[in-house]
Order: structure tokens, then C-alpha cells, then sequence
């Protein structure tokens, strides 16, 4: 039980970093077994494609999703893309 309220409180600080618009692609990737391309990412969360790459790239910098390869991301930790699910 510990160890759960333990890395609660350490993805709540992580996952605070992020923006209320880059929390939205954050929730999309999280649906996603696989990497995704930042086209396809933009169809789900209905924005411009030039903010959703200028919001991976805040996000890469932040450490809160990597880049696969160019235009291809996805979250760093499957237990950081459970609690996503999980709670949002």
C-alpha cells in the first residue's frame, strides 16, 4: 500500500508539470499500447498539428515523453501511462 501512495504522489508531481494542453496529449498517448505519430496524435486530440509538436517537444524536455524517432512518441514508463489511465 506504501508503495502505491508512494508513486501516486511521485506521477501527481510529474504528471503537475505538464500544462492543462500538453495533459491532453498526455492522455492520448496514454491510450496507446504503441508509439505514435504526431499526425495521428493530432487527429485525436483535435488541435493543430504545429501545437501539438510545439507540446511533445515541451513534453520531451520535460522527460514526461520520448521521441522514438522523428515524429514518433510515446510515454517514458508503462506505470506512468497506467496512472494516467487510471486517474484521468
Amino acid at each position: 500500500m506504501a508503495v502505491n501512495h508512494l508513486g501516486d504522489v511521485l506521477f501527481d508531481y510529474i504528471y503537475g508539470t505538464a500544462s492543462p494542453s500538453e495533459r491532453e496529449v498526455l492522455m492520448a498517448l496514454a491510450d496507446e499500447y504503441e508509439p505514435i505519430e504526431s499526425k495521428a496524435l493530432t487527429k485525436k486530440v483535435k488541435l493543430k498539428n504545429e501545437m501539438v509538436n510545439k507540446y511533445l517537444n515541451r513534453m520531451v524536455s520535460k522527460k514526461l515523453v520520448t521521441r522514438k524517432e522523428r515524429g514518433v512518441f510515446a510515454l517514458p514508463d508503462r506505470m506512468f501511462r497506467e496512472y494516467i489511465i487510471r486517474r484521468y
